[in-house]
């Protein structure tokens, strides 16, 4: 067996293990008929609306890519980019603290035969953007709207500052590569003398033209950000955009079950809140902490009757449906291109 195939067996095998756990805890002490009879109740439009809502929130990523690779890359399919979208959140959502999903897009998007430097800097400069956009929402919580976090984390505001910690440095450590990419080459290159020193490497100087490469191509982008404000301010826009996709989903699904009483603002203010707590922790999908962490805050909101029941249509509806539909994307990539290898080696 592979190294490669080991480590995602090992993925595989981890992020069923925290589902599992996930299932157990949600669902312990739980009368499952009750359970059922409430997910009955709720309005089948409501349903499709919340699935196209988080399918919206996935498809703006792509369009974030293929807005930027279209004048840095020559990608012009815009459906492409949509797969690429789905494909990182696949990945994202079976690794620990999202780490599988770029590499994987860089994978394919190389494997397509766009340039690597390029693309690796324009995925950064989106995930920079989505951390920026998570980052700034949560700080602008934290100075105008203390009170309410901190009444619907009650006893928990620790995940809150945690995530919003977490966010904030992953924010200006990309910042901090995006600005500076002579500084980053030039350690990069450090590091590989270093390891050629040391007998680890030995092709330095094939090495060493990789890595200029890589950074003429981030040298690139940031000079076309740079000049373009206009685009900058667009890709602001749209990553707002997919944020208010993912939130406004739990509001649908409150109205859905034919409740009322909470206002759209206060419902997405508590979502976004939960989302900020776990979007870098290390489980896969931040499974567990955000189900335990949704029946705590959404308490006051759902009644009892429905907050399990809830939870579950809301949590398919923005990951689990995701990753069904990510799933789909990477095997129709894998069946493209063995029929593309097999009509090649015809040609042959």
């Amino acid at each position: 067996m592979s190294n490669k195939l080991k480590k995602r067996l090992s993925q595989i095998f981890l992020f069923a293990l925290v589902m599992g756990f996930t299932f157990f805890t949600v669902f312990e002490g739980q009368d499952l008929n009750e359970i059922l009879d409430s997910l009955k109740s709720l309005s089948p439009l409501a349903l499709i609306a919340a699935l196209i809502s988080s399918f919206l929130y996935v498809s703006c990523e792509g369009f974030m890519i293929w807005f930027m690779f279209a004048s840095h890359n020559g990608i012009k399919g815009f459906f492409q980019c949509i797969s690429y979208a789905f494909i990182g959140f696949f990945y994202s959502g079976i690794t620990p603290s999202a780490s599988g999903g770029q590499p994987m897009q860089l994978y394919y998007i190389k494997k397509d035969g766009y340039s690597f430097s390029k693309s690796c800097a324009t995925l950064t400069v989106i995930a920079a953007m989505n951390k920026f956009v998570l980052a700034s929402v949560g700080v602008v919580l934290l100075i105008f709207f203390n009170d309410v976090i901190n009444e619907v984390f009650y006893g928990h505001m620790g995940w809150y500052y945690l995530g919003l910690i977490m966010v904030v440095f992953w924010v200006v450590l990309l910042l901090f590569i995006m600005i500076n990419p002579d500084l980053i080459e030039r350690i990069a290159q450090a590091i590989l003398r270093g390891l050629v020193k040391i007998h680890i490497l030995k092709d330095c100087q094939k090495s060493a033209k990789a890595i200029h490469g890589f950074f003429d191509g981030y040298r690139d982008v940031k000079k076309s950000l740079l000049e373009d404000k206009k685009k900058v301010t667009y890709m602001f826009l749209v990553s707002y955009l997919q944020r208010f996709f993912l939130v406004v989903l739990t509001y649908i699904v409150y109205r859905g079950f034919g409740l009322s009483g909470s206002s759209i603002q206060y419902i997405m203010l508590v979502q976004i809140a939960i989302m900020i707590s776990v979007d870098m922790l290390p489980l896969p999908g931040a499974q567990g902490i955000t189900e335990f962490l949704y029946k705590r805050v959404f308490e006051g909101v759902f009644t009892s009757k429905y907050l399990t029941a809830s939870m579950c249509v809301t949590r398919f509806a923005n990951f689990y449906f995701l990753l069904l539909v990510g799933i789909l994307v990477v095997l129709g990539k894998a069946i493209s291109n063995h029929y593309k290898n097999k009509n090649y080696m015809l040609d042959k």
